[in-house]
Protein backbone atom coordinates (compact mmCIF):
# COMPACT_ATOMS: atom_id res chain seq x y z
CA UNK A 1 0.00 0.00 0.00
CA UNK A 2 1.22 3.37 -0.43
CA UNK A 3 -0.35 7.19 -0.23
CA UNK A 4 -3.33 7.75 -2.47
CA UNK A 5 -5.85 9.59 -2.99
CA UNK A 6 -8.44 9.30 -0.45
CA UNK A 7 -6.75 11.95 1.74
CA UNK A 8 -8.37 11.45 5.22
CA UNK A 9 -6.95 14.27 7.60
CA UNK A 10 -6.51 13.37 11.00
CA UNK A 11 -7.42 16.03 13.15
CA UNK A 12 -6.79 16.12 17.35
CA UNK A 13 -10.37 16.78 19.17
CA UNK A 14 -10.92 17.71 22.95
CA UNK A 15 -10.76 15.01 25.03
CA UNK A 16 -13.77 12.99 26.41
CA UNK A 17 -14.89 12.45 29.82
CA UNK A 18 -13.11 10.91 32.35
CA UNK A 19 -9.21 10.57 33.14
CA UNK A 20 -6.93 10.02 30.22
CA UNK A 21 -9.95 9.77 27.20
CA UNK A 22 -9.11 11.13 24.09
CA UNK A 23 -10.61 11.57 20.88
CA UNK A 24 -9.57 11.68 16.90
CA UNK A 25 -11.23 12.44 14.14
CA UNK A 26 -11.04 12.19 10.38
CA UNK A 27 -12.46 14.56 6.99
CA UNK A 28 -12.94 12.82 4.10
CA UNK A 29 -11.67 14.92 1.29
CA UNK A 30 -13.92 14.89 -1.98
CA UNK A 31 -12.15 13.75 -5.21
CA UNK A 32 -10.42 16.80 -6.96
CA UNK A 33 -9.81 18.91 -3.90
CA UNK A 34 -6.43 17.29 -3.18
CA UNK A 35 -4.96 17.45 -6.69
CA UNK A 36 -3.21 20.96 -6.48
CA UNK A 37 0.79 20.67 -8.04
CA UNK A 38 2.37 24.00 -6.44
CA UNK A 39 5.95 24.82 -6.54
CA UNK A 40 7.88 24.33 -3.55
CA UNK A 41 11.33 25.92 -4.05
CA UNK A 42 13.60 22.85 -5.49
CA UNK A 43 11.36 20.45 -3.38
CA UNK A 44 9.57 18.44 -5.62
CA UNK A 45 5.42 18.66 -5.59
CA UNK A 46 3.32 15.96 -7.40
CA UNK A 47 -0.21 16.20 -7.82
CA UNK A 48 -0.43 18.00 -4.52
CA UNK A 49 1.96 16.12 -2.28
CA UNK A 50 5.31 17.68 -1.60
CA UNK A 51 8.12 14.91 -1.27
CA UNK A 52 11.12 15.39 0.08
CA UNK A 53 14.77 14.35 -1.30
CA UNK A 54 14.20 10.69 -0.93
CA UNK A 55 10.77 10.59 -2.42
CA UNK A 56 8.88 10.60 0.78
CA UNK A 57 5.95 12.36 1.61
CA UNK A 58 6.51 15.52 3.71
CA UNK A 59 2.83 17.31 3.22
CA UNK A 60 -0.07 17.60 1.05
CA UNK A 61 -2.00 20.48 -0.33
CA UNK A 62 -5.91 20.56 -0.36
CA UNK A 63 -7.85 22.68 -1.36
CA UNK A 64 -10.61 24.57 0.45
CA UNK A 65 -13.25 24.16 -2.52
CA UNK A 66 -13.52 22.03 -4.98
CA UNK A 67 -11.89 23.12 -8.22
CA UNK A 68 -14.97 24.17 -10.07
CA UNK A 69 -16.31 26.26 -7.80
CA UNK A 70 -16.04 29.79 -8.32
CA UNK A 71 -15.96 33.07 -6.20
CA UNK A 72 -18.11 35.77 -6.29
CA UNK A 73 -15.78 37.38 -9.47
CA UNK A 74 -16.43 33.94 -11.44
CA UNK A 75 -12.79 33.08 -10.91
CA UNK A 76 -11.45 29.71 -10.03
CA UNK A 77 -10.71 29.46 -6.01
CA UNK A 78 -7.20 28.46 -5.12
CA UNK A 79 -6.82 28.85 -1.62
CA UNK A 80 -5.92 25.55 -0.03
CA UNK A 81 -4.35 24.23 3.51
CA UNK A 82 -1.12 22.50 3.44
CA UNK A 83 -1.35 19.62 5.75
CA UNK A 84 1.57 17.54 7.15
CA UNK A 85 1.98 14.10 5.97
CA UNK A 86 2.05 12.61 9.78
CA UNK A 87 -2.02 14.17 9.84
CA UNK A 88 -2.97 12.93 6.52
CA UNK A 89 -4.27 8.78 6.13
CA UNK A 90 -4.04 8.19 2.31
CA UNK A 91 -3.88 4.73 0.99
CA UNK A 92 -3.97 3.33 -2.42
CA UNK A 93 -2.64 0.27 -4.41
CA UNK A 94 -0.21 1.34 -7.05
CA UNK A 95 -1.07 0.04 -10.51
CA UNK A 96 2.27 1.64 -12.20
CA UNK A 97 5.95 2.81 -10.92
CA UNK A 98 5.80 5.92 -9.82
CA UNK A 99 2.32 6.18 -9.22
CA UNK A 100 2.06 8.54 -6.55
CA UNK A 101 -1.58 8.83 -6.09
CA UNK A 102 -4.65 6.93 -7.19
CA UNK A 103 -7.70 5.42 -5.79
CA UNK A 104 -8.21 3.57 -2.09
CA UNK A 105 -9.54 -0.29 -2.56
CA UNK A 106 -12.54 0.83 0.37
CA UNK A 107 -13.90 3.36 -2.63
CA UNK A 108 -17.06 2.16 -3.80
CA UNK A 109 -17.60 0.77 -7.44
Amino acid sequence: MRIGRGLRPARDQPAGRGAGAARSATRRSRPGRDALPLPEGDRPVVDGILFDEAGNAVAYYVLKRHPGEVNAFGSPVSDCDLLPAEAVIHLFRPERPGQSRGIPEITPA
